[in-house]
């Protein structure tokens, strides 16, 4: 096994933990395969590996954050990235189905208990979409990489807003300060955090 694997203090990289092995697998697999882009050689070892979400697609995007990490410790280097050009995100369409609502006038002890809808369906997507481009100031964004999307509901199932969560900034020094993270332990517990990208509270008339 090769000495700088041996010498590491910590085989978790990007949140997962990796033996040894198969440290030296991706070594392998990254020096063998030169020519391939950063999102092909993910693909191939989340192929090796077996590693997928519980839907069972890979998990690139994790891969990718991890090799990054294996690349600053020194034990991989990676094919520099391949500048590609962006495609254009269409304007979404707004419906009736997002128009203001009358004004909620209730106590909110007569909302509660509020709670939240995991957005999983194309349709639930869509709308999602809709209402977030429609009253967010910032309009809809395609997220990167890994995220969640919920809607905020009343205990009656009337829409009161949405949410969304993709992976945490690797390095955030306030946020890393406050926790009392080094380093290591940021390494160790990164795949813990969430970020919160939006929260959009849904306008009533009134």
């Amino acid at each position: 096994m090769r000495q700088d694997i041996e010498a590491l203090e910590s085989t978790t990289f990007g949140g997962k933990r990796f033996t040894r092995k198969q440290l030296c697998d991706i070594q392998t697999t990254v020096e063998r395969f030169p020519a391939l882009s950063l999102r092909e050689l993910g693909h191939t070892l989340c192929e090796n590996l077996r590693w997928k979400t519980p839907k069972g697609a890979y998990r690139i995007q994790a891969c990718l954050g991890a090799l990054a990490e294996m690349e600053q410790a020194g034990i991989v280097r990676l094919p520099a990235k391949k500048i590609q050009q962006k495609k254009a995100q269409k304007p979404l369409l707004w419906t009736d189905k997002t128009r203001e609502q009358p004004r909620i006038a209730d106590a909110l002890d007569r909302l509660t208990p509020i709670g939240v809808q995991p957005v999983t369906e194309k349709a639930q997507i869509a709308l999602w979409n809709e209402f977030v481009d429609r009253y967010h100031y910032l309009g809809y964004r395609r997220p990167l990489g890994a995220h969640l999307r919920y809607f905020i509901l009343a205990n009656d199932q009337r829409l009161l807003g949405c949410l969304s969560f993709s992976f945490a900034t690797r390095s955030l020094a306030c946020r890393d300060q406050w926790l009392g993270w080094d380093a290591k332990v940021r390494t160790r517990h990164l795949h813990l955090i969430l970020n919160n990208i939006v929260i959009r509270i849904i306008p009533y008339k009134g």
